[in-house]
């Protein structure tokens, strides 16, 4: 998996790698290296970007879209933290 759009993902205590396949304003879709429980909130964690909760929109075994847990300028920063994911010369503030 390319670095930039590599996260780590827990749910219940399990952390699984996944890879960013699609971004919007409200969330991400991910492929999981493996299935997660059945747990709507989860964390997910890039080693520039930082750590992030999201809660689980849709998806089942190995794919996953998850939501933004965020509001007003949480929302801004989670957005600059996407994009430093995409362009890593970018400084994430």
């Amino acid at each position: 998996m390319h670095e930039a759009t590599t996260l780590a993902v827990t749910a219940a205590g399990q952390t699984v790698e996944a890879k960013i396949e699609d971004i919007s304003i409200h969330g991400l879709k991910l492929s999981l290296s493996r299935h997660l429980p059945p747990v709507e909130d989860l964390t997910i964690e890039h080693r520039t970007a930082g750590t992030f909760a999201v809660r689980r929109a849709w998806g089942g075994g190995t794919t996953a879209g998850v939501q933004f847990q965020v509001t007003g300028t949480q929302l801004e920063h989670t957005l600059r933290c996407v994009r430093l994911v995409l362009s890593p010369d970018r400084v994430c503030a």
